[in-house]
């Protein structure tokens, strides 16, 4: 139903979120320090549980993590701690989950969404440069970071 790509140039700290679906094609555009405001703020109103259940994702063991949040509810994380990447100023990676998340599930305003990993790929199909463009491709709709929030993006 819908696609998101998130683009994070670790170097200018620049964040491009891509999305798209029924409500079109949109490209927002972020800082690390504005995303890692969002995630400090939830993380600060939540609760973490980790479990002992387990589940294979893509090839990956990952254990269980529920979250409970008095604003978002309870979200399931499935993670796995085999895949180490920078994940500051992605907000739905959270700081206080010893893993990368291969599966998170949340109810957002009354919809169930599940946001899992496919695939893992160690290797580029196109240039550095042209995988972590932070500038908008054509066709895409710019929508401030502000906006994205009113849509219920954060």
């Amino acid at each position: 139903m819908m696609s998101m790509t998130t683009i994070v140039n670790h170097n200018s700290d620049d964040i491009l979120i891509l999305m798209g679906g029924m409500m079109g094609k949109k490209a927002i555009s972020s800082t690390v320090e504005e995303m890692n405001k969002v995630g400090k703020d939830v993380e600060d109103k939540s609760n973490v549980v980790l479990v002992n259940e387990t589940k294979k994702i893509a090839g990956y063991n990952c254990k269980k993590a529920i979250v409970k949040n008095d604003d978002a509810g309870e979200i399931i994380y499935w993670y796995t701690d085999k895949i180490q990447m920078n994940t500051s100023g992605q907000d739905n990676f959270r700081s206080d989950i010893p893993g990368f998340p291969m599966e998170y599930e949340l109810n957002n305003s009354g919809m169930r969404m599940k946001f899992f990993v496919t695939e893992v790929s160690k290797k580029l199909e196109k240039s550095a440069s042209e995988l972590f463009s932070v500038e908008a491709p054509e066709g895409y709709e710019k929508v401030s970071f502000e906006e994205f929030q009113k849509m219920g993006g954060n």
